[in-house]
């Protein structure tokens, strides 16, 4: 029999146990709203953010895949907003097995990205777009009425999305970084998840195909530095992953259907960016 000295012992035990659980369990969703603050009230930033979607349709007559990629960098000023970037980006269909295939391993490789542009805007929904002219040598703008700011993670309702999770995130780290993953079935809070994935990918499977889809993965995967090397300031978002997979089937013809949208976006110079200048040639 154990001796009180053991069960003492034993108790104990289990109760630090019980408290480093309640730590790990608190630090990791301290550590998401922590990410979620600092984005929610950054002044400016410097971004690279990358999209891609992957669609696929099959049934025992047909497949179909397509996809599209979009990738940007540049600079934004929240509160006035202002913003200029690079952007490139494609976007391939294809029936062939073989091309179906290598298109759902390897990232945009059915992704024909050919369209390149710049985009300046000094003000919200206006600005121009610069497209390069090999005959100007250099950019060629034209006025838009229609610009809207780029997506970087920071949308309330990707923010929202994160928050509802920010206690399931499992905590890793080194001597730098804070990693922080989140991977579940969402299934039941499809109204939100498809919230989030609208403010970064145009894909109608959560706008009018919700009667068909029968199950929704996320994943998320954040990533804190702990220290800015350049201003000593502690806790930095530096790098945010969002990956939704989405299944169904159709009525009738019985097509199963595939859906998966991504969103990558990397932070640097927050808070950092003292003015974003009109490019030349506007």
């Amino acid at each position: 029999m154990m001796n009180k000295i053991q069960k003492v012992v034993v108790i104990a035990f289990a109760f630090v146990l019980s408290l480093s659980l309640m730590s790990f369990k608190k630090s990791s969703g301290s550590d998401v709203n922590t990410f979620i603050d600092k984005l929610r009230n950054a002044k400016n930033l410097e971004y690279e953010v990358t999209v891609y979607n992957k669609n696929s349709a099959a049934n025992k007559y047909m497949k179909k895949f397509s996809s599209d990629t979009t990738i940007r960098q540049g600079q934004i000023q929240f509160d006035p907003q202002v913003f200029s970037e690079y952007v490139l980006s494609g976007y391939g269909t294809t029936n062939e097995d073989g091309r179906i295939a290598k298109a759902k391993r390897i990232f945009a490789s059915a992704d024909d990205l050919n369209s390149y542009a710049r985009i300046y805007s000094p003000e919200p929904n206006k600005g121009y777009k610069g497209f390069t002219s090999p005959k100007e040598n250099g950019w060629v703008w034209i006025d838009k009425d229609d610009v809207a700011a780029p997506e970087v993670g920071r949308s309330e309702d990707i923010l929202k999305l994160y928050e509802k999770y920010a206690n399931k995130f499992k905590k890793t780290e080194d001597d730098n970084y804070i990693y922080l993953d989140y991977s579940g079935d969402v299934s039941k809070d499809f109204e939100q998840v498809g919230k989030a994935q609208q403010t970064f990918a145009d894909n109608k499977v959560f706008k009018s195909g919700k009667q068909y889809i029968k199950s929704v993965k996320l994943r998320i995967h954040l990533v804190i530095a702990k220290k800015d090397k350049a201003t000593g300031e502690k806790m930095v978002p530096s790098e945010a992953r969002i990956q939704i997979k989405a299944k169904g089937e159709t009525d009738g013809v019985g097509a199963k259907l595939a859906s998966e949208d991504n969103f990558i976006v990397s932070y640097r110079d927050i808070n950092k960016i003292n003015s974003i200048e009109k490019p030349a040639g506007i």
